[in-house]
Order: structure tokens, then C-alpha cells, then sequence
């Protein structure tokens, strides 16, 4: 499996996930926030799912940079 993105750095670590500063491989002049969650049961993917549902939900602002897709391995 290729990579799309280029990883420059940890933004932020919690309990269940990480967020990482990239690059797209193709399109680098765009920068993007990805949030890769651990989950390991049914309740913590339903909290997952809700988080994926607010994030969709949320209109355009200033300090909210949007939301692209979602991926799962």
C-alpha cells in the first residue's frame, strides 16, 4: 500500500490517538492534520463514529479546519 502523505511531526498525543502534521504526495502545497484512533472494542468504535459525525457536521470557521475523509485499515 502506498502512502499519500508525507509525516512531519507529531501535533498532538492522547490516550486512544495521535494527530501528525503532512503532506499530500502528490499535492504538497497543501498542509493537513490526520488523526490516527486505536480503538479495540464495539463502545470505543462507537465513540470513534460519533467523533467522525461531529467532525462532518461542523460548518466553516476560522479556527476549524475541516474535515476531508475517513480511512480505516
Amino acid at each position: 500500500m502506498q502512502c499519500l502523505f508525507v509525516f512531519f511531526c507529531t501535533i498532538s498525543e492522547g490516550g486512544f490517538s495521535c494527530v501528525y502534521l503532512a503532506r499530500h504526495g502528490v499535492y504538497s502545497s497543501k498542509q493537513y492534520a490526520l488523526k490516527h484512533i486505536i480503538f479495540n472494542d464495539e463502545e470505543s468504535l462507537d465513540l470513534v463514529m460519533k467523533e467522525i459525525s461531529v467532525m462532518k457536521s461542523l460548518k466553516a470557521h476560522p479556527n476549524n479546519f475541516g474535515y476531508e475523509t475517513c480511512n480505516s485499515l
